[in-house]
């Protein structure tokens, strides 16, 4: 019987510490990283996404990350299609690493993913406010609209075109294929109370970093309605350029928006039981070496 190699998934909210413990442990096992953050793939988006250091990046390879511009769409099927790609020309153990968990089954699942839809509907979908769109999801898809953010027109538009289609959940549709590795899922959980305390701080730190610099710079640049730029952060940072809000609101609502997405990313991870919850680095090491026997 042929053992299919093994893959690392590391997975959690938000500043759950799931790239340092990822760097730490690739560097261990002679391993690269495969970014699984939907906003890591958009160039010029530095702070606001938290990407590894240049040093960071020499120590381990990393992929996945500036693979496209702001304004240009990223769909999980692009994600799907780049990742097998790497995993089949890259030596090393993978550990494919973030938050996004549409990113992160479409791979260790292999999703057989939707056809898009006809430009029609598309520019139908396109017309009209989030607003009724993230209903109209919640109406057709509430399994999807639970796990999609609603804050984001380009997912939820996504979302809806598969429902449209197809008649079926946009999250529940999707079909696996055989997937020629075998997958160890590591969770970082961390307290409520202590994640609360990261976001806050974290935000607090990109903002002195030259978030709000960061975000003008690539509004003026790409427009404040490019895909990438409806994400937390710049999304938020945007209404205070156009004088929608003050600073110290738009600050707030980051934080606020954060939060919302570290539990939305939670409510994803918690339904998959096949998730080992760790809490520290060596408890991590030794459930690698196990696993790798």
């Amino acid at each position: 019987m042929t053992l299919h190699p093994p893959l690392i998934a590391i997975v959690g909210p938000t500043t759950s510490g799931k790239s340092t413990l990822a760097l730490a442990l690739a560097e261990h096992f002679s391993g690269y990283i495969i970014s699984a953050d939907s906003r890591q793939v958009y160039r010029g988006m530095d702070i606001g996404t938290a990407k590894p250091t240049a040093d960071e990046r020499r120590r381990v390879p990393h992929f996945l990350i500036d693979v496209a511009d702001p304004d240009e769409p990223f769909t999980v099927a692009n994600y799907q299609r780049m990742v097998l790609d790497i995993l089949k020309h890259e030596p090393g153990l993978p550990f494919l690493v973030g938050g996004t968990g549409l990113y992160i089954d479409a791979i260790v699942e292999n999703w057989e993913i939707p056809k898009g839809t006809t430009e029609a509907l598309r520019s139908q979908l396109d017309g009209e406010s989030l607003d009724i769109l993230a209903a109209r999801l919640q109406q057709m898809d509430p399994e999807s609209a639970a796990i999609v953010d609603l804050k984001n027109k380009r997912r939820v538009i996504r979302a809806l075109e598969v429902a449209e289609q197809s008649g079926e959940s946009f999250v529940g549709q999707k079909k696996q294929r055989p997937f020629p590795y075998r997958v160890l899922k590591i969770g970082l959980d961390v307290p409520r109370d202590e994640l609360v305390r990261r976001i806050n701080t974290r935000v607090d730190d990109m903002m002195a970093g030259g978030l709000l610099e960061e975000a003008r710079r690539l509004g003026e640049h790409y427009g404040w309605d490019a895909p990438a730029l409806t994400g937390i952060g710049y999304r938020q940072l945007g209404q205070y350029v156009r004088g929608e809000c003050m600073l110290d609101e738009a600050v707030e609502r980051i934080k606020i928006a954060t939060r919302q997405y570290a539990k939305r990313q939670m409510t994803w991870f918690k339904r998959d039981s096949r998730i080992r919850w760790i809490c520290g680095e060596d408890e991590t090491t030794r459930l690698v070496t196990t696993f790798l026997g």
